[in-house]
């Protein structure tokens, strides 16, 4: 089964990049999830309940509230962590927040700090753990505990276990609110020019499991 799955991603991946038609069009290729069928992929690697998001704290921002560079690389900044990988366990949710607050934190007090992705997992009841969730949750859970470990002191397990509350106890990084930005691309524009943000995709796809990145 392995072997037919990758068959059949390499014959989408010479597909797919063969219709490309300009240089920013992304390309897809062999990666570590190449030999399993998208349902497979999408079973283990995504979210597998739905919730509701109410934007109870959305912004306001447009493009015309800001002046965007013409590129922005938050980690030639230093205010971004290493690339992370969440495994097996569907707490993409809990990965994104954690990166967030340590950009914003890092932007304010000029120290990066890898945040407990494993805390918000055990600990954050109002998400699902391994089973999905969202981040404004999450983001509550932290100003609600008034902050959060970091990765070093409660590591990642791929798994979701009992809480720690020694651990949970401990603060490496606080923050004391949120925001969520206006569903549009020119707010978005301007949030990620004033700082990393977390963000929520569709990752079920096939061009998804497969992505490659973009060449220019």
């Amino acid at each position: 089964m392995r072997l037919e799955n990758f068959k059949r991603n390499v014959k989408y991946i010479v597909d797919k990049n063969s219709k490309r038609r300009s240089e920013s069009d992304h390309l897809v290729g062999l990666n570590n999830f190449a030999d399993m069928s998208n349902e497979e992929f999408s079973q283990v690697h995504t979210s597998k309940i739905k919730m509701p998001f109410n934007q109870q704290n959305k912004t306001a921002i447009s493009a015309n509230s800001c002046v965007a560079p013409p590129s922005k690389d938050w980690r030639k900044h230093g205010v971004v962590t290493e690339v992370k990988n969440q495994g097996a366990c569907g707490c993409c949710w809990a990965f994104s927040a954690c990166g967030a607050i340590e950009g914003i934190n890092a932007l304010v007090t000029g120290e990066l700090i890898s945040l407990s992705t494993q805390e918000l997992v055990n600990c954050d009841t109002t998400n699902k753990g391994c089973e999905g969730g969202l981040m404004d949750p999450a983001f509550k859970f932290v100003i609600n505990n008034r902050g959060i470990d970091s990765a070093a002191d409660y590591p990642y397990t791929e798994s979701r276990g009992t809480c720690s509350y020694n651990k949970l106890n401990k603060k490496a990084v606080t923050i004391d609110g949120y925001q969520d930005v206006a569903q549009d691309e020119s707010a978005l524009l301007c949030a990620v020019a004033r700082q990393p943000v977390s963000v929520g995709i569709d990752g079920k796809g096939l061009d998804f499991q497969l992505y490659a990145g973009v060449t220019r």
